[in-house]
């Protein structure tokens, strides 16, 4: 991405997330107008080539709600770059966003020029991720890319402090966001809603994930027969200790205890 080597990178109220993934504050002017200006760091994830005074680009597929939308970006003759999503108004004004909501744009992994919108703010409106699964080439084969995923984790991370539940530990390049209700069997909403997942360091998210730890009622670990006590002590993770969770998140555990967890 030209010069900007290191993510999240944040020019004015954009943020970089990643390659693939870009996210706005809202404010008055997309609300008011449907147009937002795109500092010029920023440009290079929507279009790969310089657009001159007076020029816009050649329309790009916005898909919101699962229905497609073409945008160009424009530079105007003061020089800046904007992007007008007038055509888009009636859907963005039915979700409700409001001034601060977080607008996110991810890349198609498969097409050029094709973006897939949806938000995260205080309204219940909110867009969510589509459903989409994709095969994209990493390393030496073929893995499975779905859309949302980072929205998912950032939601998990707002819910669980920053910090995995467990260890405490902060370093977010290498704690996962972990579903407590798979994603398998969870509705759209509860498979991005951020009380359905916990922060967790590696070791001890396989344990959870495969259903050989859960969380009592008291936030307390219960171990699976299958698993030896020893596992934990070695790990040096505490079964005495009462975790943390909110009240939705101990929802959900309702369900990881009576059909993920592994008693027996």
């Amino acid at each position: 991405m030209g010069s900007i080597l290191k993510y999240p990178f944040t020019s004015h109220s954009w943020t970089l997330l990643s390659e693939n993934i870009v996210i706005k504050k809202a404010d008055k002017s997309l609300i008011n107008s449907f147009e937002s200006g795109v500092p010029k760091d920023i440009v290079i994830f929507f279009i790969d080539k310089k657009l001159g005074l007076g020029e816009h680009s050649e329309p790009l597929e916005f898909y919101i709600n699962s229905n497609v939308f073409y945008i160009t970006l424009n530079r105007k003759s003061s020089g800046r770059h904007y992007l007008t999503f007038s055509s888009a108004k009636n859907e963005l004004s039915e979700m409700g966003i409001s001034i601060g909501d977080n607008v996110w744009f991810e890349k198609s992994p498969t097409q050029k020029n094709k973006f897939y919108l949806y938000t995260k703010g205080y309204s219940k409106n909110s867009i969510l991720p589509d459903l989409k699964k994709f095969e994209v080439t990493e390393g030496l084969g073929l893995v499975n890319y779905r859309l949302g995923q980072s929205y998912f984790r950032d939601n998990v991370i707002q819910e669980c402090k920053g910090k995995c539940i467990v260890t405490n530990v902060t370093d977010h390049s290498i704690l996962v966001a972990s579903h407590i209700k798979p994603w398998k069997y969870s509705n759209n909403i509860e498979k991005y809603d951020g009380s359905n997942g916990l922060l967790l360091a590696p070791h001890v998210d396989k344990l959870f994930d495969r259903g050989l730890i859960t969380f009592n009622n008291k936030g307390r670990i219960v171990i699976s027969q299958l698993l030896s006590k020893r596992v934990l002590e070695l790990w040096n993770i505490n079964r005495d200790k009462n975790y943390f969770f909110t009240a939705n998140q101990m929802h959900y555990m309702e369900y990881h205890g009576k059909e993920v967890f592994k008693g027996i």
